[in-house]
């Protein structure tokens, strides 16, 4: 017996996941080879990327081989059978959301790419792990060299926020398989489920305490998150209900900011209390993440899913998680305050200020009609668009980010000052200049070509099995149907400041017109 204790053993198996965690964090970036725009002007991206790399190649092969010696016909553990079967529907559960994501994504207008090839071998990739557990790596790659198309075409930055997590648990399991059928078979397939919860849980308890170390809950007003999402056309189609929400949310401030406190940071930290607990806390990440749709249009669906899925298995596998132990529990929280202080996760932190800067673009055909786009015309770069993060294109000084945010308490105040006395914001900062002509030109060219390409072969079937989008704007998969020929865009920049009238007052408006 390697363990003479169960305190020694919980610690063993402590280690074995921060390695796990170490791996995923640090480990990760360095093993897929940085891309740039050019690799995707070609088809076959699986195949182009081998040339890329000769690390990459060489864990491939490593990983080749690994997998047939486990395949081996006398080898016991070649397939999922010797894996309990909650493990498998956890990592299938991420596997079919990540070929929701991306292997029915649309046709990409601005490479007027749709990568069939690459889209049907992650399909096949991903119903080869459903089978044999040592697919998993390759299926990841596939999905990393899928997602990473949208990185580059435009100046903005393409968000993982929603998706980070299950590449995460992908990995981390692929880590987690290869160290427990080599050198830590005795490492319980429980400590799989504290890894996950502590991926999971990592970015709820990090966003948690630091809105409470920056005392978020006594400035923060979630009626402006809200009322800076109808400003996009959020819930557009219901005045009713966002007049409703907007009141709603304008007389319990307080109350929610302290609600998303206790989800936040005091859940994760009793999550494996008691198993009734566990369910209790899992059901209130499911209806934050809804909560956070409803008020905001931003819908955080996978993680909801995936939450769901661990709920639901905690009724039918007693095994998979222990409860109630104190070495355990102990162990757990432990390692969320270290994944808390050397994570490089995102800090989902920031103040909601009544002051949005906004950017809006539109079509211009030859008799000067005019047709807007919602962020969803440009999907699968929708994201990109929804954010909104095109400050490179104005001279204006930059106060504030996405619907907007602001991580400066003096910004915050100063806006709220500015609503009080019904004037303009004076802020005390001069403000970012970001205005970037090379940014601008980038920026236009994407648009041009994305849209002629859309114009000339609008593949409009696909909106009907592509993934939910992870922002709510406007029409859900806007498909635009123009006779007339387009000669150009309009751009709109415009600052906003949000009233408690549930209403806004325009405080700079400017358009600009490019024709092709």
């Amino acid at each position: 017996m390697i363990f003479n204790t169960k305190s020694v053993k919980i610690l063993y198996e402590g280690g074995f996941v921060l390695t796990v965690l170490l791996s995923i964090w640090y480990l990760q970036p360095f093993i897929f080879k940085p891309l740039n725009k050019h690799f995707f002007e070609e088809d076959q991206l699986f195949f182009n990327y081998w040339s890329l790399s000769k690390l990459s190649l060489l864990v491939a092969i490593c990983v080749t081989a690994y997998a047939a010696f486990l395949s081996l016909s006398w080898n016991k553990i070649r397939d999922w059978s010797s894996i309990p079967p909650w493990v498998k529907v956890v990592v299938m559960t991420c596997v079919l959301l990540l070929l929701w994501a991306y292997a029915c994504s649309e046709h990409n207008y601005f490479y007027d790419r749709s990568f069939l090839l690459d889209k049907a071998l992650f399909v096949i990739i991903g119903l080869a792990a459903f089978f044999r557990p040592q697919f998993i790596p390759v299926f990841l790659l596939q999905a990393y060299l899928l997602s990473k198309q949208f990185s580059f075409a435009l100046p903005s930055a393409y968000t993982y926020t929603d998706k980070q997590i299950i590449f995460d648990i992908l990995f981390g399991f692929s880590v987690f398989y290869f160290l427990k059928t080599t050198i830590a078979k005795n490492v319980l397939w429980s400590t799989f489920t504290m890894l996950v919860l502590l991926i999971i849980c990592n970015w709820y308890f990090k966003a948690g305490l630091g809105k409470i170390l920056v005392g978020w809950q006594h400035h923060n007003s979630l009626y402006n998150l809200f009322m800076a999402s109808t400003a996009y056309d959020w819930l557009y189609q219901f005045p009713e209900l966002k007049t409703v929400l907007a009141k709603t949310l304008s007389h319990s401030r307080g109350v929610i900011e302290y609600a998303t406190l206790v989800i936040e940071f005091l859940f994760p930290l009793i999550l494996f209390w008691k198993r009734s607990w566990f369910r209790i806390v899992i059901g209130a990440f499911i209806v934050f993440h809804l909560t956070v749709f409803i008020t905001s249009g931003i819908f955080f669906w996978k993680w909801a899913v995936l939450e769901f899925v661990l709920m639901a298995l905690t009724w039918r596998y007693a095994d998979m998680i222990q409860f109630g132990e104190k070495s355990y529990l102990l162990s757990y929280v432990s390692l969320l305050i270290i994944t808390y202080l050397i994570s490089p996760t995102t800090s989902l932190v920031w103040y909601d200020t009544p002051f949005v800067q906004k950017y809006t673009l539109s079509l211009v055909d030859d008799k000067k009609l005019e047709y807007n786009l919602d962020p969803s015309f440009f999907s699968p770069y929708d994201v990109i668009f929804a954010q909104n993060r095109f400050a490179f294109l104005s001279e204006r000084p930059v106060y504030t980010g996405t619907y907007g945010s602001t991580t400066s308490l003096e910004t915050l105040k100063e806006a709220n000052l500015a609503v009080e006395e019904v004037r303009l914001p004076a802020f005390s900062t001069r403000g970012d200049i970001q205005y970037s002509e090379s940014k601008k030109e980038d920026f236009l060219f994407f648009v041009q070509t994305f849209v002629q390409n859309k114009l000339q072969n609008d593949v409009k079937w696909v909106s009907w099995i592509d993934a939910p989008m992870h922002i709510h704007q406007g029409a859900n998969q806007q498909n635009i149907s123009i006779e007339e020929n387009i000669v150009g865009i309009k751009l709109t920049y415009e600052e906003l400041l949000t009233l408690p009238s549930n209403s806004f007052r325009t405080l700079f408006k400017k358009h600009q017109y490019f024709f092709f």
